[in-house]
């Protein structure tokens, strides 16, 4: 899956070109794809989990009273596993994937390292108070 941006794109089928209404929608995201081993042409979408909830935050927060105008970031930290079949051989068919890590730990990494704590996120075995950090009002511990 390879989400179309645009209805001139030529994986948006003809018959639903008349009533797309992708025109009119607005995106500045990322989607990023990739073109698997052997493949034949086929492109192996990565998720975009992050993009989608961001939309669903900002729809769900019209019904309430917290102000969720943009700028608003999300990050997705998750691994992705993609895959399909791509035969019909018995008894087993033939597959292909792609999976995705590159950046689930990196980003992880760099906010640990900016913040001074630790080198990485795995050096964190108990709880970690920052020195020097002003402590939020109105925030859990």
């Amino acid at each position: 899956m390879v989400a179309p941006l645009s209805k001139d794109l030529s994986n948006l089928p003809r018959h639903l070109k008349e009533y797309s209404k992708l025109d009119k929608v607005f995106f500045d995201g990322a989607v990023a794809g990739c073109m698997p081993l052997k493949s034949r042409g086929e492109i192996m979408a990565n998720e975009m989990e992050a993009e989608l909830s961001t939309a669903g935050v900002k729809a769900g927060a019209k019904w309430t009273d917290v102000d969720c105008r943009n700028p608003l970031i999300s990050m997705d930290f998750g691994t992705t596993f993609k895959g399909r079949v791509t035969n019909d051989e018995l008894p087993y068919a033939k597959t292909m994937g792609s999976l995705c890590v590159g950046l689930s730990g990196a980003i992880c990494d760099a906010l640990i390292q900016g913040a001074g704590a630790a080198s990485s996120v795995l050096e964190f075995s108990e709880r970690v108070e920052l020195r020097g950090a002003k402590r939020l009002e109105g925030l859990r511990s």
